[in-house]
């Protein structure tokens, strides 16, 4: 099930942090998605509100690191 929030250019910064924090709270929404944030808002402030449990995607700077070395520390494993 997927559900779609379309949020007025001029969005309260406290409404859109409230969605997000509705939608991290609801078990049916696996990972909730950050698109094109408004002018006025923090666009790293509004991704990082995503539950690192739900940033499948590693959009949040907890879960960035994390994709980036998966991605690129293969090398740093010892050959066995």
């Amino acid at each position: 099930m997927s559900s779609h929030h379309e949020l007025p250019p001029d969005v309260d910064r406290s409404d859109v942090l409230r969605l997000i924090d509705r939608l991290n709270g609801d078990p049916a929404v696996a990972h909730p998605l950050s698109a094109a944030t408004a002018e006025h808002l923090d666009p790293d402030e509004v991704t990082n509100r995503i539950a690192s449990a739900k940033d499948v995607d590693g959009l949040t700077s907890i879960t960035r690191p994390a994709r980036t070395c998966i991605a690129g520390c293969a090398h740093a494993r010892p050959r066995a």
